[in-house]
């Protein structure tokens, strides 16, 4: 008797993986300078898959995207078959004296890669190195001859940065001369403090009148620099002196 098909018959067999998902990991160049410098941030699976892998990213650190660098992308695409994919970090340049800033690349998300997963997690790190100079700091007095009958705030004396930097300047000043403090003279503050983003600071000389009958006139030389600490949170170059004479 013969015997034919019922119809169209098929089956289908499903082959089960039982091989994990490839795993990715994050790497990235540092450090990079902010003028133009390129970092490569890759992502690498641990084998490749046959399917396209998508690696979101979150970016942090203390450098600002757009101000301190530019991103080329904020996800990773591997192609299928292969084992990395990369985006670019470029430094942007600007005229401030900055400390050393850093991008802090996470990943966020991973899709496609046939299941493919975060191994652990990731993080990389990109150092952005600052190229400006130093600031330099110049001392200057608003009168550079005083009666010591003058009183509070006889003069003000500036410390000024030739530009601004990131974080504050504390220049401290020192004196020497004929006038002596406390019997002569006060000074508000012996620190000048400049704050970041700033170009000067300020503080007065108070003269303090007395009987005794000087001649010739008492001098008071205020230095800061090389006689006298000029701190900031980076640093500052040597600053010049200034003279003040004060007058019977």
């Amino acid at each position: 008797m013969p015997v034919s098909e019922n119809g169209t018959q098929s089956q289908t067999i499903t082959l089960v993986d039982d091989e994990a998902g490839p795993t990715v990991s994050l790497s990235a160049t540092s450090p990079i300078a902010e003028n133009g410098g390129v970092s490569t941030v890759t992502a690498t699976l641990s084998v490749a898959a046959a399917q396209s892998t998508t690696v979101n990213l979150l970016f942090s650190g203390t450098a600002d995207n757009g101000t301190d660098y530019s991103l080329s992308g904020t996800a990773i695409t591997i192609p299928a078959s292969s084992t990395s994919g990369s985006i670019t970090v470029t430094g942007l340049d600007d005229l401030l004296n900055d400390e050393a800033e850093t991008v802090v690349v996470d990943i966020d998300t991973v899709s496609g890669g046939n299941g493919a997963s975060e191994s652990g997690t990731q993080q990389a790190t990109i150092t952005i190195t600052d190229d400006d100079n130093p600031p330099v700091v110049d001392l200057l007095v608003s009168a550079s001859s005083v009666n010591e009958n003058a009183g509070s705030a006889a003069a003000v004396i500036t410390a000024q940065l030739d530009h601004a930097a990131t974080v504050d300047t504390l220049v401290t000043l020192s004196s020497s001369g004929t006038a002596d403090n406390g019997s002569d003279y006060t000074l508000d503050n012996f620190t000048i403090s400049v704050s970041a983003g700033a170009t000067s600071g300020t503080t007065n000389l108070n003269l303090l009148q007395d009987s005794v009958s000087e001649n010739p006139d008492e001098t008071l030389p205020v230095s800061a620099g090389e006689t006298a600490p000029v701190r900031t949170g980076h640093r500052v170059r040597r600053s010049r002196s200034l003279m003040m004479r004060l007058c019977q």
